[in-house]
């Protein structure tokens, strides 16, 4: 169990971190949280979905209410190396976390898909317990550009795997991918990419009397 707030920084704060191991009481275990959260003001927490509908009630018979997380542990590690990148948390000195985030691997799936998680025999009980706590905290923070580019997911060729989110991107990244894409485009006997309604200049921005379907001149050669 992971217990955190959010600074006057803006930073992810983990104020305390408890576990327990078999052999132990479940409920037992349930109630002792419980007190512990209470002590400090908090009234709901956030857990994963394995054993829900038990944790959900156990936690209702302390008056403490259980919502499920959305994210699945593999995001919720990505999204906390980018806040670890952006000097964004606060954690406790805790062997056994340092380890487990040290043990997490990234494996890639078929169909090209990442996954981030515990080596085989391994676990992450704490880091994931920890890496769900700091990224709920922040996920309404206001970011700077800066942030925003670190906290966006780029591919091997430096393409924004979320292209089609733009004003997420920095400058930088998204003149970095249209100009990958304009090379790419050229070496393809191609012309540069007439949008709906829309010229591309450079950062699609500039409106058109174009068309969609209609053929232009760039460059000297004809687009449609």
């Amino acid at each position: 169990m992971a217990i955190g707030y959010v600074s006057e920084e803006g930073k992810a704060v983990v104020a305390r971190l408890e576990e327990r191991t078999p052999p132990g009481d479940p409920g037992v275990v349930t109630i002792e949280f419980s007190n512990i959260l209470k002590s400090y003001g908090v009234k709901s927490v956030r857990a994963d979905n394995y054993a829900k509908g038990w944790v959900e009630s156990g936690f209702r018979k302390q008056d403490i209410m259980v919502e499920i997380a959305d994210l699945p542990a593999s995001s919720l590690y990505s999204e906390f190396v980018a806040l670890l990148a952006m000097s964004r948390l606060e954690l406790v000195k805790h062997d056994k976390l340092c380890l487990q985030l040290q043990q997490l691997e990234r494996r890639v799936q078929p169909g090209g898909r990442e996954q981030i998680g515990h080596p085989e025999g391994g676990h992450d009980d704490i880091a994931n317990c920890v890496a769900g706590l700091t990224v709920y905290l922040l996920r309404n923070q206001r970011w700077t550009e800066a942030e925003m580019e670190a906290r966006l997911p780029i591919s091997q060729h430096g393409i924004p795997k979320e292209y089609e989110r733009p004003e997420v991107a920095s400058t930088r990244i998204r003149q970095s991918a249209e100009a990958e894409m304009r090379d790419a485009m050229v070496g393809s006997g191609c012309n540069e990419i007439v949008k709906p309604g829309m010229r591309n200049p450079g950062l699609w921005l500039l409106p058109t009397k174009h068309k969609v379907g209609e053929v232009v001149t760039v460059g000297g050669g004809k687009s449609v």
